[in-house]
């Protein structure tokens, strides 16, 4: 299974020690630290001017490639700063919870201050903030997509309401507080290493959309799982051992492969109720998709879909030699597009092949070098 780990996050340095000549400015400000908020809007504007030259300069060149839409996290240049998105999210739940008396510690996260003057927040909840997506609009200049939880209170009642309420109640449908997600974009300016600052009020925007009416999961659709099947009998093995510690792993890992279970088990039982196989290359390797039901100590239980490689080894029996939680998808030729099959398996590029849907891309050999707890080679 392919792990990736985040790495440390750079700290912030929320202020400049020394600045020459910086001009005041014409707004009455309650900041908690004023000597590095004037410095730093200083430095933000002046950056911002910067920027504005930059746009007229940019009226006499030919016409720039389009923002480039890049996704938070690990990656490579196109990914939005992790200090960026956690100030992106940092000032989005500030604002979405900020009432007037709380204008101080909302300032000091804009480049200007926001008026929050007859605003009734009061009782609103944030339970989460994500960044979920993000551009780089200029040197020095982003715009971050923040998906909020937010659970409002319920508006004033009257008597009536009360009474309708009260009414509700006897029968089992009491009012709850409106929950929503917010897709909340901002703009966050400054040096993602040495100092960060919100532009304006942040927006709300609709979820943005994802067009998959081209894409399909290779192989058959999920059936239940067939009493006295070899494959299913071999995942079921796997996955008591896998999810709940349950038995030895390596029982049912094919030559060569190495890995660990999740520790510590998060689970007290696990049971394949579907699968879909797909034959790959050969009748000796099979690609699978499982739906697996597991259950905590507790007695909750969650769905789990994982998509495995199991091989036919020389004794007869069924092992696992990959399985990741990113099933293989086929682009449907009906769509007027070349057909190409996008894998999760370790070593792909992620851009695919051009062969037929019935010859899918399959898992690359898995390495045979010993894993860690940390890294298990599956």
């Amino acid at each position: 299974m392919d792990i990736v780990q985040r790495g440390p996050v750079a700290a912030v340095d929320d202020g400049i020690d020394e600045v020459d000549e910086v001009e005041p400015t014409p707004y009455v400000l309650r900041p908690v630290r004023p000597w590095a908020l004037w410095a730093t809007r200083a430095a933000v504007w002046g950056a911002i001017g910067v920027g504005c030259v930059g746009a007229v300069v940019g009226l006499v060149r030919p016409a720039p490639t389009p923002d480039r839409e890049v996704a938070t996290g690990d990656g490579g240049d196109e990914v939005v700063p992790a200090t960026v998105t956690n100030y992106a999210e940092l000032a989005v739940e500030t604002w979405l919870t900020a009432t007037e008396a709380d204008s101080d510690r909302l300032d000091e996260l804009f480049v200007e201050p926001l008026d929050l003057a007859g605003l009734g927040v009061e009782g609103r909840v944030v339970d989460r903030v994500t960044a979920v997506g993000g551009s780089l609009l200029q040197e020095g200049y982003w715009k971050v997509t923040v998906a909020a939880d937010v659970t409002d209170p319920l508006p004033e009642s009257t008597d009536a309401d009360e009474a309708a309420a009260a009414d509700a109640a006897d029968d089992g449908e009491a009012p709850e507080p409106e929950r929503a997600r917010w897709y909340v974009e901002i703009g966050i300016v400054g040096d993602a290493g040495g100092g960060l600052l919100a532009v304006d009020a942040p927006a709300l925007m609709p979820a943005r959309s994802v067009d998959t009416s081209d894409l399909r999961l290779v192989g058959p659709e999920l059936e239940a799982v067939v009493e006295d099947d070899p494959v299913a009998a071999t995942l079921q093995g796997f996955f008591a051992a896998f999810l709940t510690g349950n038995g030895d792993l390596s029982r049912y890992l094919a030559d060569g492969v190495r890995g660990a279970p999740v520790s510590p088990a998060p689970f007290a039982a696990a049971t394949v109720e579907r699968m879909a196989v797909e034959s790959l290359d050969d009748e000796d390797r099979l690609l699978v998709r499982a739906e697996v039901r597991a259950t905590t100590p507790g007695g909750a239980e969650q769905l789990l879909g994982y998509e495995l490689e199991a091989r036919l080894s020389s004794s007869g029996r069924w092992e696992i030699s990959h399985a990741a939680g990113a099933p293989t998808l086929v682009r449907d030729p009906d769509a007027g597009e070349p057909d190409t099959t996008v894998s999760s398996a370790p070593g792909g590029d992620g851009t695919g092949d051009t062969s037929p849907p019935s010859t899918p891309t399959t898992p690359s050999t898995p390495t045979t070098t010993p894993a860690t707890a940390d890294e298990p080679g599956l």
